[in-house]
């Protein structure tokens, strides 16, 4: 249970925390996303914290910026973490400040738990998002003022995101699942395997 998951990841019984999962290199932008949570502590203090997981050439700069502008009380920093949607499990939302991205696994297994998300307007995310209504997308990418009113925006319609997060979960968990995924390239291939006959005929 959730308690049992917060107690695993050392994580506060009764905080409210967002989460981020993903490699820190330029692609996950993830300095924009400690100019979000700066904005966010500024204005809510203690209400939020954040949960950061993942390594990569950014790494120290990440830590830099966290030592300099005083967010270490915010957030919890984890390296890797084997099954991530645990960690997601026990989030308000998962984040992502990603400039550019195809579909990320990390946002698909918190959509499978009944996690919403935040993100920016990558690859297939917003269709997805809007689809199922289980989450918001930053009107603009590399926008810190506009991802902080997307934030907020979000706060202001939480629980609406939450219930169809938990509503659609399994919809996603089988849209995505492995042998789905498998029997659509399968299908794929067969089409192309035709269309190539129907070439050479």
């Amino acid at each position: 249970n959730n308690s049992e998951l917060r107690q695993k990841f050392k994580l506060e019984q009764d905080q409210k925390y967002f989460v981020f999962i993903g490699r820190l290199t330029r692609q996950k932008s993830p300095l924009d996303l400690l100019k979000l949570i700066k904005k966010v502590v500024a204005k809510y203090k203690g209400e939020f914290k954040f949960i950061l997981v993942g390594s990569g050439e950014l790494g120290e700069q990440v830590e830099k910026y966290i030592l300099d502008n005083k967010l270490t009380p915010y957030i919890v920093r984890h390296e890797f973490i084997e099954n991530t949607f645990e960690i997601s499990k026990v989030s308000e939302a998962i984040m992502f400040t990603s400039l550019y991205e195809g579909l990320s696994i990390a946002l698909l297994e918190a959509l499978s738990v009944g996690t919403p998300a935040i993100s920016t307007d990558v690859g297939d995310t917003k269709l997805i998002l809007n689809k199922f209504e289980n989450g918001l997308v930053f009107p603009k990418i590399g926008d810190i003022d506009g991802y902080f009113s997307g934030f907020e925006k979000f706060l202001a319609k939480r629980d609406f995101y939450k219930n169809n997060a938990e509503k659609n979960k399994e919809k996603i968990a089988a849209m995505f699942s492995p042998s789905n995924i498998t029997s659509q390239y399968a299908t794929c291939f067969e089409r192309a395997a035709v269309a190539v006959k129907s070439e050479l005929v």
